[in-house]
């Protein structure tokens, strides 16, 4: 069991393969606090115990699991946007845990309900960090915001241009400085498989308002990253409703971005909804050799088009 002072500067993976030894609303605060205050990053373990196997992602989904149900529906949800802007793959780089997003929200669907869930994960993918540091946090876990958990500085005066007197004291809630401040560089990974699993969450009548917004804050070029993963998300998911009117719009956003991993997913859907005249085009003129590759491949393709999707469904799970 973490003493005091090593679960004030427990890095994430640790917190979720530990596990709560007691206190657990305490344990789920923290496991907040510091996912935020690490920005879901670790140490990359060189040399020392790594987290690989299926024992630590069952030992980090229960984790999950106990920190939901020890907290409040208000918590629950701050919980929810931090764990979905967590980078995995490069947590999975750097210490071996091989916990994956799908799971990671079945987890917490389980707890916290299939609303909740949704209403987190379209928080996060139209406002993105924003989801976090926007999170009103009145009232929330008082067991990490006592008194001794503040941060304190101290500043002589004349470091203020001041006359000389008393020491300028300052106390900071930790909760709020690293929610207001937080960044997951790498977090944009997670984007692509959200829209894929938000789209597939909302009713028919709901999915085409939402594909029209994504659609329409996808300023063109599609340089960022973020929009890149959105736009990707977008394609995997048209891939397995090509009877979607805006097929054809999502598509053709997808050709002109100047990304050849975009254009690669987007010449699939192409394959899905029969533009082969597309795909004929890609494999002789696009620019990138990769594509051109894929678009070939693709062409030669034995099987139908939904075989396609089913397959590269079971990979990204």
């Amino acid at each position: 069991m973490m003493t005091t002072d090593e679960l004030r500067y427990a890095e994430l993976a640790d917190l979720l393969v530990e596990g709560s030894k007691g206190h657990p609303r305490r344990w789920a605060g923290t496991l907040i606090l510091r996912t935020l205050e690490t920005r879901g990053a670790c140490r990359y373990r060189d040399g020392s115990p790594r987290l690989a196997g299926t024992a630590s992602v069952r030992a980090a989904l229960a984790s999950v699991r106990a920190a939901a149900a020890a907290l409040s529906p208000a918590e629950q949800g701050l919980l929810l946007r931090t764990m979905l802007l967590v980078p995995w793959e490069r947590l999975r780089r750097d210490t071996g845990l091989t916990l994956k997003l799908p799971e990671l929200l079945a987890a917490l669907c389980d707890v916290v309900g299939h609303s909740a869930c949704c209403a987190a994960v379209r928080s996060v993918v139209e406002d993105g960090e924003e989801a976090v540091s926007s999170y009103p946090l009145q009232g929330l876990l008082p067991e990490v915001r006592l008194p001794e958990e503040a941060l304190v500085f101290e500043l002589d005066p004349e470091v203020l241009g001041k006359p000389r007197g008393p020491t300028q004291r300052f106390t900071l809630d930790r909760l709020v400085v690293c929610a207001q401040s937080f960044h997951a560089s790498g977090s944009e990974a997670n984007l692509r498989p959200l829209v894929v699993w938000w789209l597939d969450a909302l009713e028919a009548r709901e999915e085409s308002a939402a594909v029209d917004k994504l659609l329409k804050g996808l300023r063109s070029p599609v340089k960022r990253p973020r929009q890149q993963a959105l736009l990707l998300g977008l394609l995997d998911w048209m891939a397995g409703h090509p009877e979607q009117p805006r097929a054809g719009a999502v598509l053709e956003r997808g050709l002109k971005v100047p990304v050849g991993n975009v254009r690669k997913t987007a010449a699939e859907l192409a394959l899905v909804i029969g533009r082969r005249d597309l795909l004929e085009a890609l494999a002789e003129r696009d620019p990138d050799q990769g594509v051109r590759r894929r678009a070939q491949k693709l062409l030669g393709t034995s099987g139908s088009a939904g075989d396609l999707v089913q397959r590269r469904r079971q990979h990204d799970e």
